[in-house]
């Protein structure tokens, strides 16, 4: 194998974003299989097991998880988590899928909502941010992002920043046709535009440094 000093970086950077979407993809399915275990076995009838139950799906690896509690088992839970996805198909990878050649980044909201005494669990998932795979890799090699904590950390930054800064940027989905240009942390910009096929939904489609053009 190549020495990765002689690897040139958009190599390296592939491998990297490779290894890291295996891991993130087999995370996701780990937390997805934590909320029905803690669903199916857990007592979830009043907040202070409602906790319990949020923090075994934080300990599966969610970046976060808000928690609306209740009594006699009625409340709901907000999970995010960052996962693979096929721009092709429009699709969350799963973990049996083929990985595409340019996958893509998606930060992804679950809202579960119980409806008491474990009669049902609703279950919605939404894409709410993707880093198009020529943003994820600029992560890799611009930026020293080599690591899954690493790259997790930066997407929440990334989504944070722009809650943080919606009064700018009205309504929080709807970018004007050139874009919007976002600071999130240090010299570095986002670059988002609206995704081309889903509502609701924004795409980092590259990141720069202050001062440098697309």
């Amino acid at each position: 194998m190549a020495d990765l000093a002689e690897v040139p970086p958009e190599r390296h950077a592939d491998r990297v974003v490779g290894q890291m979407l295996g891991e993130l993809i087999a995370k996701r399915y780990g937390i997805y299989k934590a909320i029905v275990k803690a669903f199916k076995d857990s007592s979830d009838g009043n907040p202070r097991a409602q906790e319990r139950m949020a923090s075994r799906i934080r300990k599966a690896g969610a970046i976060d998880v808000t928690l609306g509690p209740g009594t006699n088992g009625r409340y709901t839970m907000t999970i995010m988590e960052l996962t693979g996805w096929n721009p092709a198909t429009c699709k969350e990878l799963g973990p049996d899928d083929p990985i595409p050649d340019k996958p893509w980044l998606a930060l992804i909201m679950d809202n579960l909502k119980s409806h008491g005494h474990k009669k049902k669990l609703e279950y919605k998932s939404y894409p709410l941010l993707f880093f198009t795979h020529h943003a994820w890799s600029r992560c890799a090699v611009r930026f020293g992002l080599r690591h899954e904590h690493e790259i997790i950390a930066f997407a929440r930054n990334v989504w944070m920043e722009l809650l943080r800064r919606q009064d700018d940027f009205t309504p929080l989905f709807e970018p004007p046709p050139a874009g919007w240009r976002i600071p999130v942390g240090g010299d570095v910009i986002a670059c988002m535009q609206k995704h081309d096929r889903l509502v609701a939904t924004l795409v980092v489609t590259t990141l720069l440094i202050k001062g440098e053009e697309v």
